[in-house]
């Protein structure tokens, strides 16, 4: 089989944003394993009339993926890990590869077709592959953070405190974007470079090195990302309810043996176990007390 073409990305997002990751990975799976054209795929993939909206839709997400004729049945004749496998081997090259390798890895999931989709391959266990934090990083990437210079990471990441939870856009100059569902807390974790906020400490995987982009670092560190107020306890899904946190300190705010406060301004951790104190790591406004 011939190279797997180099994407074309668009800007648009507006069609993109629309629907969910289920009808995206249709459109994803039906584009490249079919010779289905855009309007038969907002009817099968969207639940529209292709005849009225002349497969804009499904077309608006796959060119916001970079998807166009160049890929339109490009594994007609192949076997699902050989797909993934192909994207798999791209990601490096683009994070929209990473994304794809999601929707078209969530397709075969909920449609086997073959026995060949090993565990490994499928990396269902692998948060690094879970659809919606990828889906997260690829927007904070290609709409946050677009062209951004290196001095305008943190500002752009601020930018999320003006999300109007409501119909889930951000305002970032005179427009206004949706956002995707996991941004917030990848956005969290871009802010503080993996960087726990209580300890310190940050989490790498082999290939990291200094001399990497702050960007290009992200993709081997590790942390958690932490609701201060629960969502299932009505708080508010924003960044001030946030923290960024190595997975120890996380388990230790959720058995209580660590909880926040605030004095002179500042915000502290305090161990209820242990009995002391320190002043919170902080490049963001935290909400301590629902509002």
């Amino acid at each position: 089989m011939h190279e797997f073409p180099k994407l074309n990305k668009r800007t648009r997002k507006r069609e993109f944003s629309l629907y969910t990751e289920e009808e995206r990975s249709a459109v994803v799976y039906y584009w490249l394993f079919s010779r289905k054209g855009f309007r038969e795929l907002d009817t099968l993939c969207l639940g529209l009339d292709g005849r009225e909206s002349h497969g804009w839709q499904s077309m608006g997400v796959a060119h916001y993926l970079g998807l166009d004729e160049t890929h339109h049945g490009f594994f007609i004749q192949a076997t699902p890990s050989y797909a993934l496998t192909t994207l798999l081997l791209h990601r490096k090259v683009d994070p929209a590869f990473s994304l794809i390798y999601c929707y078209l890895r969530d397709w075969f999931v909920q449609h086997p077709q073959s026995d060949d989709l090993t565990e490994e391959l499928a990396k269902e266990k692998d948060p690094d592959y879970h659809t919606d934090r990828v889906e997260a990083s690829y927007w904070i990437k290609e709409t946050l953070l677009s062209k951004a210079p290196q001095q305008e990471i943190d500002k752009k990441l601020l930018n999320l405190l003006s999300i109007d939870a409501s119909d889930q856009t951000v305002k970032l100059g005179s427009k206004r974007y949706y956002y995707s569902k996991g941004a917030l807390k990848q956005a969290v974790k871009y802010l503080y470079d993996f960087q726990c906020q209580i300890c310190s400490t940050r989490i790498y995987r082999p290939g990291w090195v200094k001399t990497l982009s702050r960007e290009e670092q992200w993709e081997f560190l590790n942390a958690d990302a932490h609701h201060i107020q629960p969502l299932s306890q009505e708080g508010p899904d924003s960044l001030t309810n946030l923290l960024c946190l190595c997975p120890s300190c996380h388990r230790r705010f959720h058995t209580k043996q660590f909880t926040l406060l605030e004095h002179n301004y500042k915000v502290g951790c305090e161990d209820q176990v242990l009995h002391r104190s320190w002043e919170v790591l902080t490049k963001h406004p935290i909400q301590l007390t629902k509002t």
